[in-house]
């Protein structure tokens, strides 16, 4: 079968981007919906139709395809109600068909901070397996949609400093194990919009400006769709 996905990362307050979602099984946001320090230096409670508030809730109305979504490093709180608004995934397996599944990997604190620690994501991986060792079967195929990327190195080159401390070695453990057909991923704003293998995988970093990926699980493939 032949699923459509529409991916997107880091969007910080704005909407995510225009893409058309009638032929697609699912959108999936890689994780900073907010922009972190901004919400807690506002600890006022929003008003109804606070035009902020409106950007999120009034895009995720308008969806065809069920959107989900992980939590990012700015994701701190939640005061305009966009993960209630979505299917947030953290450790989390969701069904995307009769063969596809998507495993979700993001993680916040009660505070901004730039990369949690190997702890803190090694939880969550571990949450994600338990519950994909219930709902797998041998024909399904793996999506991984994770805010913070693997650590493999000479995946994506360096640009203008992007930080090598950026990535996860549990979350290179996962995608080891868990061999996905697809990988989406955000948090180094520097690698948005490009595209990479590790492995099988499939890797891109979509950014706010989205791309749009087609995976086969007949052929155990997966593509960027121009």
């Amino acid at each position: 079968m032949r699923y459509r996905l529409l991916c997107c990362s880091d969007t910080h307050g704005d909407a995510p981007p225009a893409m058309d979602d009638e032929n697609a099984a699912a959108w999936l946001h890689a994780g900073d919906l907010y922009d972190g320090p901004s919400v807690l230096a506002n600890d006022e409670p929003p008003l109804p139709g606070d035009p902020i508030a409106e950007v999120f809730l009034q895009w995720s109305r308008a969806r065809r395809a069920p959107v989900y979504a992980v939590h990012g490093n700015h994701d701190v709180a939640d005061p305009y109600g966009w993960f209630t608004a979505v299917t947030e995934i953290d450790g989390r397996v969701e069904r995307l068909g009769d063969d596809l599944l998507l495993v979700g990997v993001g993680w916040h604190g009660q505070a901004y901070v730039e990369m949690p620690g190997e702890g803190d994501l090694e939880m969550v991986c571990e949450r994600a397996k338990r519950q994909l060792r219930r709902l797998a079967t041998p024909r399904d195929r793996i999506v991984l949609m994770t805010h913070y990327p693997p650590l493999a190195p000479g995946l994506f080159p360096p640009r203008d400093g992007a930080r090598a401390d950026s990535a996860s070695e549990s979350i290179a453990r996962l995608v080891n194990e868990l061999k996905p057909i697809l990988i989406v991923q955000g948090h180094e704003h520097r690698w948005a919009g490009l595209i990479g293998r590790t492995n099988s995988s499939l890797v891109i970093n979509p950014g706010r400006k989205g791309m749009v990926a087609v995976v086969d699980t007949d052929e155990d493939h997966a593509e960027i769709e121009p």
